[in-house]
Order: C-alpha cells, then structure tokens, then sequence
C-alpha cells in the first residue's frame, strides 16, 4: 500500500469536489477560506476558495500538479513546509513548472519540475512532503 501524507490542499469548490472522488484521497475536513486579495497582475487564484486537509498518496498528489495546476491552469504550486498540515495550493505569478518551496524556518526554494516525467516528479514530491507523512 502506499504511503499517505496529511496535507492541505488550497483550491476552488470545483476541484475540491473532483478530488474528493479520487482513490487514494482521504478527506479528513474541508472548509472555506478567506480569498487572498487579488493581484490586479496576476488576477485571482480561485473562485470560491476552499481548504482540503486529507491523507492523499504521492501519485494523487503528482497527478493533481501534473494535469490540473502545472499543465491546464499554467500556474506554479506552492508546497508550505512550515504549515501543519502541509499546504499545496496554485500560486498566481509564478510560471507552470516551478514549485516553490518553503521549508519550516520560512525560506524559499524555486524548483523546477519536469512534469513531462511523473515518475521524477513523484520522487521529488515524496522528498519534499516527506515530514507529512501519517
């Protein structure tokens, strides 16, 4: 079986529901969030933001940066470390295929993913969520 890591997944209601569908996706709460202000250049991140604190599996996690954030949407994703649980969430302004990172002492690291190949991407995941492990 799969290891599962407890994270937080910020995105809109839309996706939020899809996800909750997915093998592999263990929805432990979901609430609303208060929507960041929005960045006149970057525009709005979500409609109808919604926080999804679940135990999801690596693949969940790389297909759902992959497919939905990276490729469709063209947008970074931001991996919180200094959060508990783990946020992952879109960022506006930050190009498709970067992940930003944030260790627990709140520095930054930008990452550039090769989504082209999952497997490495999965490998870099479990790396980086690694303290959310349950």
């Amino acid at each position: 079986m799969e290891d599962r890591y407890l994270v937080d997944i910020q995105t809109d209601s839309s996706e939020a529901a899809q996800l909750k569908g997915v093998a592999g996706v263990e929805v432990r709460k979901e609430s609303p969030v208060q929507a960041p202000p929005v960045d006149p250049v970057a525009g709005s991140r979500f409609v109808e933001p919604v926080s999804l604190i679940a135990a999801v599996t690596i693949s969940v996690i790389a297909k759902r940066l992959v497919e939905t954030w990276l490729k469709s949407k063209e947008e970074g994703v931001l991996i919180d470390l200094s959060k508990d649980p783990v946020v992952i969430s879109r960022i506006a302004g930050v190009p498709a295929g970067f992940i930003v990172k944030v260790d627990k002492d709140g520095k930054a690291e930008t990452i550039q993913a090769d989504y082209k190949d999952t497997e490495n991407l999965s490998s870099l995941l479990a790396k980086v969520v690694a303290p959310a492990k349950v």
